[in-house]
């Protein structure tokens, strides 16, 4: 999804969501990335328009569908690769098969080497679900306490965390694109637990921190490419 395209921009920042996520979190970053920047948002399946899809079971199924969205996206041009949470995830899964990406950015999301702790299980309760989502996830409760909506939100989240739970990491994997890593202040995702990057990036590496939790506070999410420095490198 691209919320406003342009085709003669030189280069693409590609958004990965969260658990559970969609593309609405991003699109307001439209008019936050540079004149030559396009924005560029992937879409998982079994959400949004892909709501007939079925969810990839399984992480190697998932990091297929990503990468090919994610080909079409930059369509050749030089990308930025962000992710958060989850998708912090997958971008890195993409960055160690490939060196396509001309940058890496991993918003939120844990170094594989200070041990994969997840919240939710795949076969947690929905009452567990809804409460994680209401402490965690950027979904009004309104959603939560519509029926078909709230059956929909905890669908989307148990298919991410499937997918999740199959991820098994490869201590030999290196990222050799420049990486950045940003994490919040108040996040249980801390310094300590992004800090094993560094042994897994083998480019350029900067580790920011910014207010707030696991999404910041809104004022700093809202503006998040603005603190994306390969975005500010050429603009």
């Amino acid at each position: 999804m691209r919320p406003k395209p342009k085709p003669d921009a030189r280069r693409v920042l590609i958004c990965l969501s969260y658990a559970g996520g969609g593309t609405a979190p991003f699109r307001g970053w439209a008019d936050r990335v540079p004149h030559d920047v396009e924005l560029a948002l992937v879409c998982y399946p079994g959400r949004e328009r892909r709501t007939r899809e079925e969810m990839p079971p399984t992480w190697a199924q998932l990091l297929a569908d990503v990468e090919l969205a994610v080909e079409e996206a930059a369509a050749g041009r030089p990308y930025v690769l962000f992710g958060h949470s989850m998708g912090g995830a997958v971008a890195a899964s993409l960055a160690t098969r490939s060196a396509k990406a001309a940058s890496v950015v991993l918003s939120a999301t844990r170094s594989p080497t200070s041990g994969l702790k997840y919240t939710l299980g795949p076969h947690d309760t929905d009452d567990e679900y809804v409460e994680w989502i209401r402490e965690k996830a950027q979904v009004p409760d309104e959603v939560l306490e519509h029926p078909e909506l709230r059956e929909m939100a905890i669908s989307m989240l148990r298919g991410d965390i499937t997918a999740l739970h199959d991820l098994v990491y490869d201590p030999a994997v290196r990222i050799s694109a420049p990486t950045q890593v940003l994490y919040g202040e108040l996040d249980e995702v801390d310094e300590a637990a992004v800090r094993g990057w560094g042994e897994i990036v083998t480019g350029d590496l900067r580790i920011d921190r910014l207010p707030g939790g696991h999404f910041y506070v809104p004022e700093v999410w809202e503006r998040l490419p603005e603190h994306i420095h390969a975005l500010r490198e050429d603009g």
